[in-house]
C-alpha cells in the first residue's frame, strides 16, 4: 500500500472506508480517539484524507468540530510492529501472573 502514489484514486476509496469506521466508533462510542493499525495509515497522504472525510460526512453531528479529527485520526505509533507485539501479550500476561 504504501508504495502507491498518494494522488491515486484508491486512496480516496481507501479512504472513504476507513473514515466510516472512524464515524462509526465515534457515533457510538465517542472516543478521544481512534486508532487505525496494521501500517495502513503509513501510505502518503491516507491519513489526511481520512480527516477530511470524516470532517466532511459528520459535520458537527458527533458534536466534533472539523479541526478535532487531527487528534482524533491517529497515525500508527508502533512502526509496523504492532502485530508481532500484539501476538505476543499473551504471553507477557502469562509470564507476569506467573511470577506474582
Amino acid at each position: 500500500m504504501s508504495g502507491m502514489s498518494p494522488d491515486r484514486r484508491a486512496h480516496d476509496v481507501i479512504a472513504f472506508y476507513l473514515t466510516q469506521i472512524v464515524i462509526m466508533n465515534q457515533a457510538m462510542l465517542g472516543p478521544e480517539q481512534v486508532n487505525l493499525r496494521g501500517g495502513v495509515l503509513r501510505a502518503p497522504g491516507l491519513n489526511e484524507r481520512v480527516r477530511a472525510h470524516a470532517a466532511s460526512l459528520v459535520r458537527g453531528y458527533c458534536r466534533v468540530s472539523d479541526d478535532q479529527y487531527e487528534a482524533i485520526v491517529a497515525a500508527p505509533t508502533l512502526s509496523g510492529r504492532a502485530a508481532p507485539l500484539w501476538a505476543m501479550e499473551p504471553a507477557r500476561r502469562a509470564l507476569s501472573a506467573s511470577r506474582g
